[in-house]
């Protein structure tokens, strides 16, 4: 990477987020840690006891207005982004009601915050005439390669509502619209389809969920940055866009 590279990721503040930033951290990478609350940004700073190449700005993706603002900001700070990490979630979305189902209205937010508020922070990025993207790594997961396997999940409906694996669908769909989209900019675009991490979930479900896995084994967090170091690195994956690397212990394999 070079000197000047700067890497602006959405959702910093949760788990694989923090795990991400730690990791690009230490291969010298100068990280933007975006929050809808500043405050969550910048307390993830002081737990990665950041050094000044670390930065920490309020931004909710799903606002135009924060968007521009949080641009702004950065701008006026001297900061410019050349990478980009889309990773934010709204839990809140995965909600379903008695029966299950999922309401239309989640499946509209989760569409929202999982495909066009990235399509728009990407968009804003581009055309800025400060700021430079090169490369953009959509985070995904497998559940936008395959269905759920429904011998894992004792209430599938509820454990794994159906809206988040199409919303990942969309987005690895994006994904390879805008590589071809942006080539001409000299913008490379791929996401990045996680399996399941270890400690965000009961040590029940990890045991079964490891059993269906060619590796045997859930991921653990220290296994998030490296594949998207190499994604967003213009060196180390220079041929590669429109690509979806799938990062999920064999899941998707079998």
């Amino acid at each position: 990477m070079k000197e000047e590279d700067t890497v602006l990721i959405t959702g910093a503040t949760g788990l694989i987020g923090t795990a991400i930033c730690r990791y690009l951290l230490g291969k010298g990478w100068c990280v933007v840690l975006a929050s809808r609350e500043l405050r969550k940004a910048k307390a993830s700073l002081n737990r990665l006891e950041a050094s000044a190449k670390c930065h920490a700005v309020e931004m909710d993706i799903r606002s135009e207005g924060s968007i521009s603002t949080a641009l702004s900001n950065l701008q006026q700070d001297g900061i410019k982004i050349s990478h980009l990490i889309n990773n934010a979630r709204d839990l809140s979305n995965l909600e379903v009601n008695d029966n299950g189902q999922t309401s239309v209205e989640n499946f509209i937010q989760e569409f929202d915050i999982g495909v066009s508020s990235p399509y728009n922070l990407i968009i804003k990025l581009v055309d800025s005439n400060y700021h430079g993207l090169t490369s953009i790594v959509n985070v995904s997961s497998q559940y936008g390669i395959v269905a759920a396997n429904k011998k894992l999940y004792e209430n599938l409906a509820e454990e794994l509502p159906i809206n988040y694996g199409v919303v990942k669908a969309a987005l690895n769909h994006m994904t390879k619209e805008l590589a071809v989209r942006l080539a001409e900019r000299k913008i490379r675009v791929n996401a990045i389809a996680f399996g399941g991490f270890v400690g965000r979930s009961t040590p029940d479900f990890e045991k079964r969920y490891s059993e269906f896995l060619p590796l045997g084994r859930m991921l653990t967090l220290d296994e998030a940055g490296p594949p998207i170091d190499f994604l967003l690195d213009n060196q180390k994956s220079s041929s590669i866009t429109g690509h979806v690397l799938v990062a999920d212990g064999g899941w998707s394999a079998v």
